[in-house]
């Protein structure tokens, strides 16, 4: 996970809890995580390739009765210097609006291959 996101995700923006068939419960917690130059985004980048509002991104932990499955996602919102996300030798450019899914390793850069923040492994699958 982002080192800035482990503190953040005790407040989440929704909880759904639902029952499944076989009896077992699941609740699922979304929370949405503004990234960008500005003092109001949960993680504030101080860079000037960084847009006020560059990016979001959304965590989504799914629990059972006995795991947690967590999802990173990442969104550009129309920033200047676009969000692209570095994955080992290949680089995925994100279309504003488009949601694109973190994995263990990945690194989030701009164009100008400007590193923002990187995804650790911790909780992740």
């Amino acid at each position: 996970m982002f080192d800035e996101l482990d503190d953040r995700l005790d407040h989440v923006e929704s909880v759904i809890r639902e029952r499944l068939a076989d009896g077992r419960g699941v609740t699922t917690r979304v929370r949405l995580v503004g990234v960008g130059r500005a003092a109001s985004n949960d993680i504030v980048v101080d860079k000037p390739v960084v847009s006020r509002r560059h990016a979001q991104v959304r965590a989504t932990a799914r629990t059972t009765d006995q795991t947690t499955d967590l999802r990173l996602e990442l969104r550009d919102l129309g920033s200047a210097n676009d969000s692209v996300v570095r994955r080992g030798d290949d680089r995925f450019a994100l279309a504003p609006g488009d949601w694109f899914e973190l994995r263990p390793g990945d690194e989030i850069v701009t164009l100008g291959d400007e590193r923002l923040l990187a995804v650790a492994g911790s909780g992740m699958r």
